[in-house]
């Protein structure tokens, strides 16, 4: 009853022709060396990490630390005991690689969050 006409077919050929297109423009903004991570203390910034330098970073919390590891271009939150960071959803998390990934360790007050630099940092404005 319904066919396919020729119409149809260069139709869909053109959006997948442009999802494609979308979806490698976001592949290749994603993560670069001018990429940041950005991490907060109740809403107040304690440190601030260019993407492109690995290492350990440790973050002083009211009881404990908090450990941000850089590697490969990506960041991530180490497990904290279960006294300081009940639930470790932050550590959970895993790594994050691009803005606007986000991760948050509520009993804490601690963020970490991506930025590029050139960006404005619409997270805290």
């Amino acid at each position: 009853m319904f066919g396919i006409t020729r119409a149809d077919k260069v139709l869909i050929l053109v959006l997948i022709a442009i999802a494609a297109l979308v979806w490698l423009t976001t592949r290749s903004t994603g993560t670069s060396a001018s990429t940041e991570a950005v991490v907060e203390r109740a809403g107040k910034e304690v440190l601030r990490l260019a993407l492109s330098r690995p290492g350990l970073y440790r973050v002083p919390l009211p009881r404990g630390e908090a450990v941000v590891e850089i590697s490969g271009g990506r960041v991530r939150m180490l497990p904290m005991p279960r006294d300081i960071c009940p639930q470790g959803i932050c550590s959970e998390t895993g790594w994050i690689s691009s803005p606007p990934q986000v991760i948050v360790c509520l009993p804490n007050l601690l963020t970490v969050h991506l930025i590029g630099t050139g960006e404005v940092d619409a997270l805290v404005k």
